[in-house]
């Protein structure tokens, strides 16, 4: 793969270090953070929500979670799907650059 595009994908895969280790290697243990960082983020707000239903408000509790945890999660796992799709274009691209510089025969 040429410079231009080993510091293009350098640019989009900003968290994956390309070279130091497997790319799916890097892109597993991410997942596992993002399991690990939404279990963690609902039990918060499990707590939260029922923090305000042993005072009799569970309807604010529920805003609250709704209003603040919930789109968290989601902003977190977009960004995971996001690199998953930008490291399986990057996995296909270097497939193509190997098989056609492979000798022939």
């Amino acid at each position: 793969m040429d410079p231009a595009r080993e510091a293009y994908w350098a640019g989009k895969l900003r968290p994956i270090r390309l070279g130091a280790e497997p790319v799916e290697g890097q892109l597993a243990r991410r997942f596992l953070a993002m399991v690990a960082i939404s279990a963690l983020t609902g039990l918060i707000g499990l707590i939260l929500l029922g923090i305000f239903a042993a005072f009799g408000r569970a309807d604010i509790g529920l805003k609250i979670v709704g209003m603040v945890f919930v789109p968290a999660t989601a902003w977190f796992w977009l960004d995971y799907a996001v690199l998953h799709r930008r490291v399986s274009a990057y996995l296909g691209e270097m497939a193509a650059v190997d098989r056609a510089e492979a000798p022939p025969g």
